[in-house]
């Protein structure tokens, strides 16, 4: 179950990672979704930010249990 816990993080970690990148530098399918809804493009650096700490989250908690809760909130 350890093993299939880790690498759930793991590859959650991954893909949260490479949608921040994607949004960061604004790839047109990271950023469609976002214009469907009418988010302003002017606040996706704070999407970014909170993909990025959620993914370093998940991996940080693989090794401290208590960054691995907050970053599945």
């Amino acid at each position: 179950m350890v093993i299939a816990s880790t690498a759930a993080s793991v590859f959650t970690a991954a893909a949260m990672f490479f949608f921040a990148v994607g949004e960061a530098v604004g790839l047109e399918p990271a950023l469609r979704g976002l214009r469907a809804v009418r988010f302003p493009l002017s606040l996706v650096w704070l999407l970014v930010v909170a993909l990025g700490a959620g993914a370093v989250g998940l991996v940080v908690g693989i090794w401290w249990a208590p960054a691995g809760i907050a970053a599945s909130l």
